[in-house]
């Protein structure tokens, strides 16, 4: 029975994952777009409400037994085994300035696990997703007349990197790293690995997810910045994993890299990081 509902909400989440961005879509660039500053001093607009609130009224039209966990709103528990994670701005630094580095993010828990997962960046028309024993998808060129996507492919992450001084290393910000008082750590990582960049929010991850960088390292995020690569990353043959090697809990750090990297990656975290980690 579980399966069934979990492949019909997989396929739902694709629909519905791309309708609400469009919601977001309309407001990337849109001059005098006000910003709010919440408690805990991250930023908020009118499109982070608007795509959450739009999906929690798709939830409750479709599903309205499943259980939400969103950014911007109060949770809403389950009756029947199901709760959905959504940040629907990934990325809002970026949404404000401009920069089309921000995504949406859509996770599906089944009795407390993530069974699906999604990440859609709607300026870049690239959804990654993933069902448990499913492996992982990567969809491009979304096109809005025709509602679809013109190229599907299933991903791998990056195998051929098994040295840290081989690969591509990819982070959000140093800012919060300095918060999180692992500057060093990161210092230590630039000046271990090939190269590195950032300024990708969520997209670091999907970049992983298919490919295209080979270690993702973050000092400090929340649940739902990182929900649905908890299925996506294993999917795509990778590993996800906080600072102490286990399996990501609530706010927490990130190492992220293939089965063949990870090793390396998560010694040399471990020797590097602060201990308050």
């Amino acid at each position: 029975m579980a399966s069934k509902d979990i492949q019909e909400r997989y396929e739902w989440g694709h629909r519905t994952i791309v309708e609400v961005a469009e919601i977001a879509r309309s407001h990337f660039s849109q001059k005098g777009l006000i910003v709010e500053t919440k408690a805990d001093e991250s930023p908020v607009t009118i499109a982070d409400r608007a795509v959450e609130e739009a999906f929690r009224k798709a939830v409750q039209q479709d599903f309205p037994e499943d259980g939400i966990l969103g950014e911007e709103y109060d949770s809403k528990d389950e009756e029947n085994g199901f709760r959905w994670v959504i940040d629907p701005i990934d990325g809002t630094y970026s949404f404000i300035h401009g920069v089309p580095l921000w995504g949406t993010l859509l996770a599906l828990e089944f009795e407390g696990s993530v069974v699906a997962g999604w990440a859609y960046m709607p300026e870049l028309g690239e959804l990654v997703s993933a069902a448990k024993g499913q492996g992982a998808q990567w969809l491009r060129g979304y096109d809005s007349q025709r509602q679809a996507f013109s190229v599907a492919d299933q991903v791998t992450v990056s195998r051929d990197k098994t040295s840290l001084k081989d690969a591509l290393f990819c982070h959000s910000s140093s800012d919060y790293f300095r918060e999180a008082d692992q500057y060093l750590l990161l210092q230590a990582l630039e000046t271990e690995v090939s190269g590195n960049r950032c300024w990708s929010d969520c997209y670091a991850m999907v970049l992983l997810a298919t490919g295209r960088v080979d270690l993702v390292v973050e000092p400090a995020l929340q649940y739902w910045d990182y929900a649905p690569f908890l299925i996506i990353v294993p999917e795509a043959g990778g590993v996800i994993k906080d600072f102490a090697g286990q399996s990501p809990e609530g706010k927490t750090n990130l190492v992220i890299a293939s089965k063949e990297l990870y090793p390396e990656a998560a010694k040399f975290v471990t020797e590097h990081m602060t201990n308050e980690a």
